[in-house]
């Protein structure tokens, strides 16, 4: 990883950091080895909301980005979503996460069927780009930009698209304020809304 690279992931946490202020359902971080239990088992103590966790998985030389939504539903169970850049058949490749199916409706609804994060390995600025796409568009405009973005053909336009972000990224002065990060979300807000209307 080249220096620019190193300064760059280390914005892309500051900017994790900074989604949780931004977004009111973006609830934490959590870094975690590569075989983990989610354990959201509520206490008396320990409370976690309904919204959006990102947990960091580290791996031998790496790490590898993921989101968890937690929704509790009227009958009291708790679903949780599992976000994965890398795909539907890439979902525990890697890594293992384990979830309590007893306790837990868990589902895969929100991973993409086919792979994002193709090139360069940037899952973690993914998750965010989800994160914002997830707040600030209505469900008919997420699956057009899922369409679009995804498959073996839109690969030059994905890659396109992911380069442009990491282009705000080192850019930027190092997301240690609300208004920095401000001015990202609307940016890749501006950016999503391109991919959705391109070709209509």
């Amino acid at each position: 990883m080249s220096l620019r690279d190193k300064i760059a992931q280390i914005k892309i946490e500051n900017l994790e950091s900074q989604m949780i202020n931004y977004y009111s359902n973006v609830c934490g971080i959590k870094k975690v080895n590569n075989n983990h239990v989610v354990n959201m088992r509520e206490t008396k103590r320990l409370k976690y909301p309904d919204g959006i966790y990102m947990y960091t998985i580290e791996q031998r030389n790496a790490s590898h980005g993921v989101l968890i939504f937690k929704q509790t539903l009227l009958n009291k169970k708790v679903k949780l979503s599992l976000f994965d850049p890398n795909g539907i058949n890439n979902v525990n490749s890697g890594y293992r996460l384990h979830f309590n199916e007893i306790e837990n409706i868990v589902s895969y609804d929100l991973t993409p069927l086919r792979v994002w994060n193709d090139y360069f390995g940037h899952c973690g600025l993914w998750c965010i780009i989800f994160i914002i796409l997830y707040n600030d568009f209505d469900q008919d405009n997420r699956k057009l930009f899922v369409m679009k973005i995804s498959g073996r053909q839109n690969y030059d336009f994905r890659k396109a698209f992911i380069d442009d972000i990491y282009g705000l990224i080192i850019k930027s002065r190092g997301f240690d304020n609300l208004n920095e990060t401000y001015k990202f979300v609307q940016q890749v807000k501006n950016r999503i809304t391109s991919v959705i209307l391109h070709n209509q």
